[in-house]
């Protein structure tokens, strides 16, 4: 457990200087959270008792952005790095499930910690001391997701908390405190007022949570929960399977084919319904996925050329990811299955790599639809010509020789 914590020369540059203006200033949040289990933070949340006219004042040499000033919020450009720096502040009622409808201020970093979702995330430091009211630290130390105060309350604020609790426990290998727990499955219809996006982008984070750290476990029994991003998951059987293939395969889109398969959702409407607020390159990959697991996959030049014609190098991988997680979580599959989808893996990279030596695209092959046109074959035939061509090639059939192509074409037509 480290309670030593080394803060960045800016933001430490920031307390100071905010301190040396008469005011208080922190570290709060994340931040502290990881430092304290020794994980690298992604970002530095400051907090202060200065109100935002007193920050900008003693920023007031230094380029400043306002955009949060709504939520007492203001940012701080230090070496073109952008520095958050918010106002203890007591929130008002959230009507809209999101944010507080108001916000005052205080000079209280208590009356602050109060407004935070979990005791882990409820953690300050000044540079020098540690303040854990809500004994954070001590259930860190016991790997417990507890609320700030009445979890009720907190629920009712933000539903999205309910999700944010399940992330949590899956990244840190926590278990969920009982009064906590239950306030969840209380108050989870309330996730309907969330847009789809904001709980996507929890279940993105819960699902791709680091596949040997993650306490994939505890999603067995949270499939009521769960099925408020993705409906269709209170339809899956077999919760143990599942959630072995998840831990077992590593990206977003292999995951999401993994629970649209165990769902047995067939519908295509079903399915365009699942990946609807997805970026349109995670649908459009999934769906690739879903055909090409169809495929017939070998560890042949042959096979490779013929997948990297039809899908694109990512997702023809993605696929062997996919199955290989379906094959490594069947304790009666031969692991002969396994070694050969990893040399498929390998070959396909490698075909992939030399698309000179293997010819495996219509940009690869030496004929062209000018050469086509040339020689009398019409516009509307020409795709289909090429296609054919390029089957040829890559089962060998034909040489990729623009004489020779050009020859097989000619006599093709009579």
């Amino acid at each position: 457990m480290n309670l030593n914590i080394l803060i960045p020369n800016n933001v430490k540059m920031i307390l100071d200087k905010i301190k040396e203006n008469g005011y208080e200033a922190v570290i709060v949040g994340g931040c502290v959270r990881d430092s304290i289990m020794l994980e690298m933070p992604h970002d530095w949340d400051i907090a202060t008792s200065a109100q935002p006219t007193e920050i900008m004042e003693i920023f007031k040499d230094f380029r400043i952005m306002t955009v949060g000033l709504k939520h007492g919020t203001v940012t701080v450009i230090i070496d073109h790095e952008p520095y958050e720096i918010t106002t203890y502040r007591i929130d008002g009622k959230y009507t809209d499930y999101r944010r507080p409808d108001t916000v005052s201020y205080t000079r209280s970093l208590n009356e602050d910690l109060l407004r935070r979702d979990f005791t882990i995330n409820a953690i300050a430091y000044d540079g020098e001391n540690i303040i854990d009211i809500h004994n954070g630290i001590g259930d860190i130390k016991q790997g417990i997701i507890r609320c700030v105060g009445n979890p009720d309350d907190r629920f009712q604020e933000d539903p999205l908390r309910i999700l944010r609790a399940l992330r949590f426990a899956v990244r840190f290998k926590f278990q969920i405190e009982e009064n906590t727990a239950a306030a969840m499955r209380r108050h989870m219809e309330l996730l309907d007022h969330i847009v789809i996006e904001r709980k996507q982008s929890e279940f993105t984070k819960i699902i791709c949570t680091n596949n040997i750290k993650g306490n994939f476990e505890i999603l067995k029994g949270h499939q009521d929960i769960l099925s408020y991003v993705m409906p269709n998951i209170a339809d899956i059987t077999e919760w143990n399977k599942t959630v072995d293939m998840i831990r077992d395969c590593d990206g977003l889109c292999e995951k999401l084919v993994i629970l649209i398969d165990m769902a047995k959702v067939e519908s295509y409407h079903n399915v365009v319904s699942i990946l609807m607020k997805y970026p349109n390159k995670v649908s459009k990959s999934v769906c690739n996925i879903m055909e090409c697991r169809k495929e017939l996959i070998t560890d042949s030049v042959e096979n490779a050329r013929y997948l990297l014609s039809k899908y694109s190098k990512e997702d023809v991988i993605k696929t062997t990811n996919y199955k290989l997680a379906k094959i490594i979580s069947d304790e009666s599959a031969d692991k002969t299955m396994t070694l050969r989808l990893y040399k498929a893996q390998d070959i396909i990279e490698e075909v992939y790599s030399n698309p000179d030596r293997y010819c495996y695209d219509l940009k690869h092959l030496d004929i062209n639809g000018h050469d086509l046109k040339a020689i009398g074959i019409p516009d509307v035939e020409i795709s289909n010509c090429l296609h054919g061509l390029l089957q040829l090639v890559i089962s060998d059939q034909a040489e990729n020789d623009n004489e020779k192509l050009i020859e097989i074409v000619k006599i093709s037509r009579f």
